[in-house]
């Protein structure tokens, strides 16, 4: 017993000593419960402000959980305030419990998957406008206020790959406003010319590059302007 009082001494001597010259570190170490989490409240739907201009569009719709993608018919212009809104449930083979239009949390398994939107859930409500082989999918989830960026039609879905479904319907709500002010966006304007951007200048272009010892290499394909 007389042994063991050397070895608890020099134990408490070290721990002081550490103490005294780390003492950020071990009041870090000492530290056991987490503060808690700030979640950001909800946004409510009904309390929203609905957009000013005029209302151009509105139809419903119903997407079941085994469609991937649906048109819409509506053709949105570039500027106009398009409001979709959404509910519903829906449920996976896989899932132990249902999912609304904002998708399941993503997991390890959806690693393995290629959704049309990757930075979504499984399961929620999303949008293109435009082209299929184009457009850019964006989330709608519950609810979604956006000014359309680009004209073309309207697609909405839900985000799972072609071989997967799920049990459940979602109501979407879309509503289509003109702009504000009447005037719509211009998102690209057609130039059929640019001054000093002419044949000369391209005849002084070099086909192809080359490296410092004269070698040819890749052709040139492509101009900067600036």
């Amino acid at each position: 017993m007389n042994d063991c009082k050397p070895v608890r001494i020099t134990f408490l001597a070290i721990f002081l000593l550490a103490a005294c010259l780390y003492p950020s570190r071990l009041a870090g170490q000492l530290v056991t419960d987490p503060p808690p989490a700030v979640v950001a409240p909800k946004q409510d739907a009904a309390a929203a402000p609905t957009p000013s201009g005029k209302l151009r569009l509105s139809q419903e719709f119903q997407l079941t959980g085994d469609q991937l993608w649906s048109d819409t018919g509506m053709d949105i212009q570039a500027g106009e305030r398009v409001l979709m809104t959404a509910s519903g449930k829906a449920r996976y083979a896989d899932a132990q419990d249902d999912n609304g239009p904002e998708g399941r949390p993503r997991g390890f398994k959806d690693l393995l998957r290629i959704l049309p939107f990757n930075d979504a859930g499984r399961g929620s409500l999303i949008g293109r406008i435009g082209d299929a082989a184009t457009a850019q999918p964006f989330l709608i989830g519950a609810r979604r206020d956006m000014v359309a960026p680009i004209s073309g039609r309207l697609s909405i879905g839900i985000n799972q790959t072609k071989d997967d479904s799920a049990d459940g319907t979602y109501s979407v709500r879309v509503e289509v406003y003109a702009p504000a002010n009447g005037t719509a966006r211009v998102v690209a304007r057609q130039v059929a010319s640019l001054p000093g951007i002419d044949n000369s200048l391209f005849k002084k272009i070099p086909r192809r590059i080359s490296d410092k010892t004269g070698d040819p290499g890749d052709m040139v394909n492509f101009l900067l302007l600036g």
